[in-house]
C-alpha cells in the first residue's frame, strides 16, 4: 500500500477515531461479574417490535448468511473457519426476536446458558464490542416478550453491559456508536442499581447526539446505504417501545421524532416490489423487511407513510431520488458515498440506477455479498453497477474491506420529480485525479414514453469509458444486438437502445443475500476517443411478452 494511500484514507479521521483506535491496541480490559441484579419493573407493556427470518433450525443449529453450521462445542464460537460477519452473526442472538420465536423459546434459554459458560471473556468475538450491543438488545427484547431472566442471566447482562461501556466504538463511530448507545440505554433500564443508572444515562446522551449527526435533514442515515438506514430506524423504533415501557420521558420524545424522520424517508428508497434499493452495502435479510418497520411503527401509534407505489421522492441531502413515470420507477443514486470521516459501507455506484417496471426489478446494481475478501471488492467496483468506468479506474479509491482513499463528490445536480417531465442531471468529481480530469455527467429523463440516459465525460486528451446495466436475474435476454437488446420481464417486452456505442452482452452475478450468487446478464458499451465522450441508451417497456 502506497502512502499517499494511506494518507488519503486516514486524513479524513475524527481525532477520537485517533485515540479510539489507540485504544484498541491496548490489552482487553478484564470482564468483572457482578452480583445478579433485580429486574427493573416496566410500567406499560413491551410492544411486539419487527421480526426477521428464523435462523435456529435446531437445539445447536443455525442458519446465517446462508450458510448452516452446529454449534457442538464450545470452541464453536470462535471457529477460525468461519468468515468473521457469520460468527458476529452468531453472536447477536438475532433469533430471539425473529418469526415463531416463541416456539423455540426452550432452546434460546439453553443457547443462552451455553454462552455464558462458553464465553467467559474478555477474548473471543462474543466479546467484541458490537456483537456484545447487538447481543444485550436481544436478550433484554426477550425478556421483555414475557420470558424470566434467571440470576445468571441478569448477572451476565450487567457484566457484559459494563465491559461495553469501558470499550465504546468511538474508533468507528457511526452505526457502531449508535447501537453501543442503544445497548447501554437497554442495559441501563431493565436491571436496577446505580451502575444500570450509569449506563443509562450516558446511552441516553449518545442517542440523542448521535440521532442530531447521523439523521439528515432529509431523513436519510448518513451512511448513505438503505439497508443501515432500516437497521437505524429499527433501533429508534426500539428506543422509543424501551421509553414508553419503562416512562422514560427524557428519552421518549427524541426517539420519537428520530424514528418519524427515518420513516419519512423509506419510501423514497425502495422498489414498488416492497424492498429496499441496492446503492452502497444493502442487501435482504440484515435488517428487517420495510413491510415489517411499517406495521411495527404503526403498532407504536406514529404516522406511517405508505409503501412508495409509483410515487416520485427526492432525498437531496442522502442523495437518491425516485422517479415515477408509466409504470415504471427509476432510483438513482447522486450522492456523497458517505460521511467523509466513516466511508467503510461505500460501494462505486456514484450516478448509478435500479429500474423497476410492472412491480418488478429490471437493472438493478450487482448487490453485496460479503464483508471481506476477494468478493467484498468485486461487488464494490465500478463495473458491479449501473455506472461509468473511466480508463480503467474506480471512481473512489476503494481498497482493503472498507477503505476508501480518494473519493469523488456529486456536483451540479439538478432535478425535477414533480412538475414537468421527471429527471435527474448530476456529474461527480471522483475521476478528477486521472490525467485530463474527466469529469462523468449523467442525465437520466422520462421523455417520449421511455427513460434516456446520457453519458459524458469530459475532459482533455485521450480516454476510454465503459458503461454498464446489470439486469435482475428474472429478466430474460430475448434478442441481442449492438444497437438493441430486447428483454422479457413479467409478462412485459423491454427494450433496451443503445446511443453513441454498440452494446455487448457479458455474464455477470448478482447477490441480493450476502453469500448468495446468481448468474444474471450485463449491458456493456465501449466509449473511446479524445475530447468529450457522449454517449448512453434508452429504455422502453414496450408491450406484454
Amino acid at each position: 500500500m502506497s502512502l499517499e494511500r494511506y494518507f488519503e484514507t486516514a486524513r479524513h479521521l475524527k481525532p477520537c477515531q485517533w485515540t479510539g483506535r489507540l485504544r484498541q491496541l491496548l490489552p482487553r480490559p478484564s470482564v468483572k461479574v457482578p452480583a445478579p441484579p433485580d429486574r427493573r419493573s416496566a410500567r406499560a407493556a413491551w410492544v411486539r417490535p419487527a421480526e426477521r427470518a428464523a435462523s435456529m433450525t435446531g437445539p445447536a443449529r443455525v442458519a446465517l448468511l446462508n450458510q448452516e453450521r452446529e454449534i457442538a462445542s464450545a470452541a464453536a464460537w470462535n471457529d477460525s473457519g468461519c468468515e468473521r460477519l457469520w460468527l458476529y452473526h452468531l453472536h447477536y442472538f438475532d433469533d430471539l426476536c425473529a418469526k415463531g420465536a416463541p416456539a423455540r423459546k426452550d432452546w434460546h434459554r439453553a443457547l443462552m446458558a451455553r454462552w455464558i459458560s462458553e464465553n467467559p471473556g474478555p477474548v473471543g468475538t462474543g466479546w467484541e464490542p458490537y456483537p456484545i450491543a447487538r447481543r444485550l438488545v436481544n436478550w433484554i427484547k426477550w425478556a421483555l416478550a414475557g420470558n424470566e431472566p434467571d440470576a445468571g442471566m441478569r448477572a451476565s447482562l450487567a457484566s457484559q453491559a459494563g465491559y461495553l461501556e469501558r470499550r465504546l466504538e468511538t474508533h468507528l463511530l457511526g452505526n457502531h456508536l449508535l447501537a453501543d448507545a442503544k445497548a447501554l440505554a437497554f442495559a441501563g433500564a431493565f436491571l436496577t442499581g446505580p451502575e444500570a443508572e450509569r449506563r443509562r444515562a450516558l446511552g441516553e446522551r449518545l442517542l440523542k447526539e448521535q440521532w442530531a449527526e447521523q439523521i439528515l435533514p432529509d431523513g436519510g442515515h448518513f451512511e448513505r446505504s438503505p439497508m443501515y438506514h432500516a437497521l437505524i430506524l429499527e433501533d429508534a423504533l426500539d428506543v422509543l417501545n424501551l421509553a414508553r415501557s419503562y416512562g422514560l420521558e427524557s428519552l421518549e420524545r427524541p426517539a420519537q421524532a428520530a424514528a418519524q424522520r427515518l420513516f419519512d424517508f423509506l419510501p423514497g428508497a425502495i422498489h414498488p416490489d416492497g424492498e429496499i434499493a441496492f446503492f452502497n452495502d444493502s442487501a435482504f435479510g440484515m435488517a428487517p423487511s420495510p413491510s415489517e418497520l411499517f406495521a411495527y411503527g404503526t403498532r407504536l401509534g406514529l404516522s406511517v407513510p405508505q409503501a412508495p407505489g409509483l410515487r416520485s421522492a427526492a432525498r437531496p441531502q442522502f442523495g437518491l431520488w425516485a422517479f415515477a413515470a408509466a409504470e415504471t420507477r427509476l432510483i438513482m443514486n447522486a450522492g456523497a458515498i458517505g460521511p467523509d470521516y466513516l466511508p467503510g459501507h461505500a460501494h462505486c455506484d456514484t450516478l448509478s440506477y435500479e429500474l423497476s417496471a410492472g412491480g418488478r426489478r429490471v437493472a438493478v446494481n450487482a448487490g453485496t455479498f460479503a464483508y471481506a475478501g476477494p468478493e467484498r471488492g468485486r461487488f464494490r467496483r465500478t463495473r458491479a453497477h449501473n455506472t461509468v468506468e473511466i480508463d480503467g479506474a474506480e471512481q473512489h479509491e476503494i481498497w482493503a474491506d472498507f477503505r476508501v482513499a480518494r473519493r469523488g463528490y456529486p456536483c451540479e445536480v439538478k432535478w425535477d420529480a414533480d412538475g414537468g417531465l421527471p429527471g435527474l442531471s448530476a456529474a461527480h468529481t471522483g475521476y478528477a485525479r486521472l490525467p485530463g480530469r474527466p469529469l462523468h455527467r449523467r442525465t437520466a429523463a422520462w421523455r417520449d414514453g421511455g427513460w434516456t440516459i446520457e453519458d459524458r465525460v469530459e475532459a482533455s486528451g485521450r480516454h476510454e469509458a465503459v458503461g454498464s446495466v446489470h439486469l435482475h436475474p428474472d429478466v430474460r435476454v430475448l434478442q441481442a444486438g449492438p444497437e438493441r437488446v430486447t428483454c422479457a420481464s413479467g409478462g412485459r417486452r423491454i427494450a433496451f437502445e443503445a446511443v453513441g456505442a454498440p452494446w455487448r452482452v457479458e455474464d455477470a452475478e448478482y447477490s441480493p443475500r450476502f453469500g448468495l450468487k446468481t448468474a444474471t446478464r450485463v449491458l456493456r458499451q465501449d466509449a473511446a476517443g479524445k475530447g468529450n465522450l457522449i454517449f448512453g441508451h434508452r429504455i422502453t417497456v414496450e408491450s406484454a411478452a
